[in-house]
């Protein structure tokens, strides 16, 4: 079709048509005057027919143009709406489906420095619960280490944390009494089958009074029960420590007992997409930068976890 060599130069004379002034159509175009001009004399001169000419109310389109001007527009108007069906404004966009206490307490603290790498890039979040026809680039979820189907990024090791204030209080008293009067925060995943190791757990293996384990109270999400435990002192909650580095690093959470008191969960962190995604240059960085990072997450846990993964 050689009429598409000229695509730009036909675009530039719809909408010199539609808004009746060169100045208009091209900041509808994102271009100079000088140049939407420039595209419509080159077509002209390929045609060998005026197309445009200045009138008392402005520019005005001549027979030739006013006999194209109906087909132009509706033209526009159809690959506009093709552009949309192939979803071309995706070409700098990434889509992910994520576990959602992984995406608000681990992914986004960290989305700023990909956004300064990338700044045309970028990155959409939804969680599993979702309900959306969209295909997602990416998915990020909490499975079972022995049953990993796409690339690890990090298995997950389990701790007790708290606010300072607490963490204050509790290492002043006898360890067999450091629960004592405090609310210990279960997570849901802690305590529905499959469970995870949580509150029941963490006591018979650690040897701290067991009877205080049914005081509890019991979040959907790791980061409700942690906002609890910055903001209102509500208990101590156990949870991944990949989770809380940037919250223990600010000093809004600490942990109160040693870190070699937790438990690898036997969860990992699974990245799960198709390999045509990697066709996407902007996928392409969005993988390698996720995967850079989470190789960082996983040698600090590496250097501070007593036992490696099971």
């Amino acid at each position: 079709m050689q009429t598409l060599s000229h695509l730009k130069a036909l675009q530039a004379l719809d909408a010199a048509i539609r808004l009746g002034t060169l100045t208009s159509a091209a900041s509808e175009l994102g271009v100079t005057p000088a140049a939407l001009g420039q595209r419509i004399r080159t077509l002209e001169v390929y045609l060998g027919v005026p197309l445009l000419e200045r009138g008392p109310r402005g520019t005005v389109p001549t027979p030739a143009a006013l006999e194209a001007a109906e087909d132009l527009s509706e033209g526009f108007r159809k690959l506009e709406s093709a552009a949309k069906k192939l979803q071309f404004e995706r070409l700098n966009e990434i889509y992910i489906h994520a576990d959602p206490d992984w995406a608000e307490l681990w992914l986004m603290p960290r989305l700023e420095a990909f956004k300064t790498l990338y700044p045309s890039i970028s990155v959409i979040v939804d969680d599993f619960t979702e309900s959306t026809s969209r295909k997602p680039d990416f998915k990020i979820r909490l499975t079972k280490t022995n049953a990993i189907n796409g690339a690890t990024l990090y298995p997950e090791y389990l701790v007790p944390v708290s606010s300072p204030q607490i963490r204050d209080w509790i290492t002043h008293l006898p360890r067999e009494t450091r629960l004592e009067g405090f609310s210990l925060l279960h997570l849901t995943s802690q305590t529905n089958p499959p469970h995870m190791f949580g509150w029941p757990e963490w006591v018979e293996l650690f040897g701290y009074r067991g009877a205080v384990t049914g005081r509890a109270i019991q979040y959907a999400r790791a980061s409700q029960a942690l906002r609890a435990a910055v903001h209102t002192n509500a208990g101590l909650v156990i949870c991944g420590l990949s989770l809380v580095f940037e919250q223990l690093d600010s000093g809004a959470l600490t942990t109160p007992f040693a870190i070699g008191e937790g438990a690898w969960s036997g969860y990992s962190y699974e990245l799960v997409f198709h390999q045509d995604v990697l066709l996407r240059p902007q996928a392409v960085k969005f993988h390698d930068w996720l995967k850079e990072a989470a190789e960082e997450t996983n040698a600090r846990l590496t250097s501070v976890c007593p036992r490696a993964p099971s």
